[in-house]
């Protein structure tokens, strides 16, 4: 009869990002809806039953993935927390960069490789 070993307990995965945005200019926070989800004391699945949502799209959302998000989702939100959409995504964000710092980029990126004339 052969032994078979027991794996070891994996160790517990780090995660390479850090949500502590304690001082961190705020033209980096993507969005508010978390600390108004936590401010209202809903969870997740309650504020995606209030609003017709799904979990899944609070918590991507909760998380900064806004790239496919569509206006009437924002819409949703604001209205259940009666306030405007820039006041839960104060930034429009390309990937986790916001777009007027992406513009800025490209443009340095574009005039350094030549694709733009200089001034």
């Amino acid at each position: 009869m052969s032994q078979t070993k027991t794996p070891p307990n994996p160790k517990p995965r780090k995660t390479p990002f850090h949500w502590d945005l304690e001082g961190v200019p705020p033209t980096f926070v993507w969005n508010r809806l978390l600390s108004l989800r936590e401010s209202a004391g809903l969870s997740q699945a309650e504020l995606a039953v209030h609003t017709g949502l799904s979990v899944v799209t609070v918590y991507q959302l909760e998380m900064g993935h806004d790239a496919r998000t569509t206006d009437s989702t924002k819409e949703k939100l604001a209205d259940f927390f009666g306030c405007k959409v820039n006041d839960i995504f104060p930034v429009s964000m390309v990937g986790r960069i916001p777009e007027r710092e992406y513009l800025k980029r490209k443009l340095r990126e574009d005039k350094a490789a030549g694709r733009i004339p200089g001034e």
